[in-house]
């Protein structure tokens, strides 16, 4: 008799737990995209808000030239990777690479080197670890 009950109760389980793990599955879904979104923003942000940037690059003298250096995020090498956690302070972890470029140009006037043709000098990889916290992305 016992039997019975605890077989009713597994199957019972077994029925409740489907929907859930097809909610899981769409949360999931919508928590990568969340991730996207997160990687887009936060490359845009961090490329506006360098203090040498494409729109301003610094100009320093070297020698006798004059050059021009500006460092932004390559959009295109960003990779982001996204894993349940088995933390309890947040849900998600993801692994975000990208490249960080460095860029000079190189005149014989402040003017022409902000003008000139920049050229990437110095490429790093970097890896962060942004966290899925309260229903967002975080760094």
């Amino acid at each position: 008799m016992f039997r019975h009950y605890l077989m009713g109760a597994a199957v019972w389980c077994m029925l409740i737990g489907a929907p859930c793990a097809a909610d899981a599955a769409a949360s999931e879904t919508q928590v990568q995209a969340e991730l996207q979104s997160f990687v887009n923003g936060y490359v845009s942000k961090t490329n506006r808000s360098m203090t040498c940037s494409k729109a301003r690059p610094k100009v320093f003298k070297r020698g006798g030239k004059y050059v021009a250096t500006y460092t932004e995020i390559d959009p295109q090498s960003t990779s982001a990777k996204m894993k349940k956690s088995n933390s309890k302070h947040f849900d998600y972890i993801a692994t975000l690479r990208y490249e960080e470029r460095t860029y000079e140009s190189v005149g014989n006037t402040q003017k022409a080197a902000r003008g000139g043709k920049f050229q990437c000098v110095k490429i790093r990889r970097l890896t962060e670890l942004p966290r899925y916290v309260k229903g967002k992305w975080e760094n």
